[in-house]
């Protein structure tokens, strides 16, 4: 594919190598809007060496909500986190697109949603504490 790329004019639209057609425009295109989309939201995001970068303004690791995004909605993320807005929402699952978390990942639901659906399974219902077994 190198060599392909390597053969072509600058300024040509296609690049052909055997039955493979690229059409370098349209990638060019995707590419920079990528691109523009990865500048803007590291405007939200603060790097620093050796931590988990944060949505600025925050305490609040971009990996640990790009990570609930696919286990909630921006709807609930946004409950669970009230401070944040939409935008830097985005701009966290822009930049953890990017720059993937290295090593083990946050979990999908926040403690909130996950503590909230064991109640509602009756999880703690089924717990006796020792005063109540004392009554019995």
């Amino acid at each position: 594919m190198y060599q392909a790329f390597k053969k072509n004019e600058a300024k040509a639209r296609t690049v052909s190598f055997g039955p493979f057609k690229a059409n370098i425009t349209e990638i060019q295109r995707n590419f920079l809007s990528k691109y523009k989309k990865l500048l803007d939201a590291k405007k939200n995001i603060l790097e620093e060496d050796g931590t988990d970068p944060v949505i600025k303004g925050t305490d609040i690791s971009a990996y640990r909500v790009a990570a609930l995004v696919q286990g909630q909605t921006i709807k609930e993320i946004k409950a669970d986190y009230p401070t944040l807005t939409e935008e830097q929402i985005e701009s966290a699952i822009a930049y953890t697109e990017a720059y993937p978390k290295p090593g083990r990942p946050y979990p999908v639901r926040s403690f909130r949603r996950a503590a909230g659906a064991l109640a509602e399974m009756g999880i703690f219902d089924a717990i006796e504490t020792g005063a109540e077994s004392a009554k019995e």
